[in-house]
């Protein structure tokens, strides 16, 4: 018997903020959209940028340290997987939609000293480089974050 495989690497840019918000039993899910460029060459030698647009969700500590840490246009690379969610809307109508959720995930830049107040206690030298450990629920305290 095969085993199916569903995972997705990608490496983009937030096209938006992320929005965090709080399911009912007080999971953090923060959403965001990123955007992959590819580029194709073409017969003729011509090359051609295409840039491919995905919506993501990220759930737990996860969730937090995405909104805390990142804003439009900050790269980010993410491993996770598909999930498609099925809703029926105002009119009826069944729709469906297909997002990434995310299971890893690493910050690709760091911002530079000037951009974090002298309070703040991130270096951003080791931020970029860091990577959180996901699962949806696991627990996790401030102390486990080394930032």
């Amino acid at each position: 018997m095969a085993t199916d495989l569903n995972r997705v690497v990608l490496v983009g840019r937030l096209t938006r903020d992320p929005e965090l918000r709080s399911t009912p039993n007080g999971t953090m899910v923060c959403k965001i959209g990123i955007a992959v460029n590819r580029t194709i060459w073409r017969k003729e030698g011509e090359k051609e940028e295409k840039a491919y647009f995905f919506d993501c969700v990220a759930f737990g500590r996860q969730a937090e340290v995405i909104n805390q840490y990142l804003r439009k246009g900050r790269r980010i690379g993410i491993d996770g997987y598909l999930t498609q969610n099925s809703w029926e809307d105002a009119n009826g109508n069944r729709r469906s939609k297909v997002e990434i959720t995310i299971e890893n995930f690493q910050f690709l830049e760091s911002k530079s000293a000037t951009e974090y107040p002298s309070s703040d206690p991130v270096d951003s030298q080791f931020m970029g480089a860091q990577e959180v450990e996901s699962q949806a629920n696991f627990d996790m305290n401030d102390d486990d974050v080394p930032f």
